[in-house]
């Protein structure tokens, strides 16, 4: 079982989801029995590689940016159907249209007012910052 992942640059206060535990088992039973043929070119090394990204980006998701999102990236959220929540010192707003978010940002430039923003989507939860001319 995978207790430890600290050596790998992991902060594992909390367990690895269930569905990665058991593939991981799966992958260190495989290489102890030398069958590793059955696992589709599936490693250790890759998995915790995979988990490792998939943590870095949830975060960042979490923590939201301090750099305002550019026009191009306004406009590539609005389009995928997406709003922004913003946080700063003097209060918070969750944009409905392009329009309010391009405002906001030169408000909040304008005043110098530090803030964070988070891209929203369609069901109103936080998501992945935009790709501007590229998928989500």
């Amino acid at each position: 079982m995978i207790d430890d992942l600290s050596g790998i640059g992991l902060h594992t206060d909390e367990p690895l989801t269930e569905k990665l535990r058991i593939t991981a088992e799966e992958v260190f039973d495989a290489e102890e029995e030398g069958c590793m043929d059955d696992l589709d070119g599936v490693t250790v090394s890759g998995l915790l590689t995979a988990a490792r990204n998939e943590i870095i980006a949830l975060r960042a998701i979490i923590e939201g940016r301090s750099t305002p999102p550019t026009g191009a990236e306004i406009e590539e959220h609005h389009r995928a159907g997406g709003t922004w929540y913003v946080a700063s010192t003097h209060g918070r707003a969750l944009t409905t249209t392009r329009g309010d978010a391009i405002a906001l940002c030169g408000h909040l430039a304008t005043n110098g007012n530090p803030a964070t923003w988070w891209a929203i989507d369609t069901r109103r939860r936080p998501c992945a910052w935009p790709v501007v001319g590229g998928a989500r």
